[in-house]
């Protein structure tokens, strides 16, 4: 990759980034509403999730969990709505008009997504440890730090790929039901056992699933399901990866510039 490239990738996240932290509503939904939305969780379904786990203290790994992925994928949708409006407004023909053609572009909006990911699975993370999320081992410290960065680069392959298939901000709402069936039929609020015999496939096989007993069992000292979750995120990456690259690669190619609004 040629130094040109580079300087124009990184000048695309200097952007991204300082308009980032001008915008009000970005800093809001990025730090505060995730914030709220663990407290919410802790003080309403703390003792619901006690009883669930039949223990005498609240484990907040599961919950924490949940939390850190939600605000993570809450973050996807604000990312690829800057990006669209972008385009929209013609700001990014003109990035994609540089000498260094149009991959900085893709490869700076790519690295904001994942910073942005990042900082708010870490916020929630945080919160968590001053709710009295006890981490016994270094492997659950280690394990939190990995499941937020992988999941952030997760987040920003679906950001950047449906950023890519529509014209529109407004459409991008159509996926949030999908992405809470996902976060919220899994085992990170109650066992799978405790669900209808319906759905209790879907929610074993869940890679949220998978990723709350990772966790619990790194803090028991027994790792579980740790190449299980590498592979489904593994997964996840390359295909939505691959599909985001080549829509890229198909709109700028065909020279498909929407109209300036």
């Amino acid at each position: 990759m040629s130094n040109s490239v580079l300087a124009y990738t990184f000048a695309t996240t200097r952007r991204l980034i300082i308009r980032f932290f001008r915008t009000m509503s970005n800093v809001t939904n990025t730090f505060l509403v995730p914030s709220i939305m663990f407290l919410i969780m802790r003080i309403l379904f703390g003792d619901f999730i006690r009883t669930a786990q039949g223990t005498e203290a609240l484990n907040l790994i599961p919950l924490c969990t949940l939390m850190v992925l939600g605000a993570q994928w809450m973050s996807f949708s604000y990312a690829a709505a800057e990006s669209i409006r972008d385009r929209t407004s013609g700001l990014s023909g003109r990035v994609a008009s540089l000498p260094s053609g149009p991959l900085p572009l893709f490869l700076g909006e790519f690295l904001y997504y994942v910073l942005r990911s990042v900082a708010a699975g870490l916020t929630v993370w945080i919160v968590g440890m001053i709710c009295g999320m006890r981490m016994e081992r270094p492997g659950t410290v280690v394990g939190f730090l990995l499941l937020i960065l992988i999941g952030s680069l997760c987040t920003a392959t679906l950001s950047a790929l449906v950023s890519q298939l529509t014209d529109t901000p407004e459409s991008l709402m159509a996926l949030t039901p999908l992405l809470m069936c996902v976060l919220f039929l899994s085992g990170g609020l109650v066992s799978a056992e405790a669900y209808v015999s319906a759905v209790r496939p879907f929610v074993r096989n869940n890679p949220v699933t998978h990723v709350v007993v990772m966790l619990i069992s790194l803090n028991d000292g027994a790792p579980e399901r740790v190449g299980l979750c590498l592979l489904w995120a593994l997964g996840i990456i390359l295909v939505l990866g691959s599909l985001a690259l080549l829509s890229f690669r198909r709109r700028w190619q065909h020279g498909r510039r929407p109209s300036h609004s």
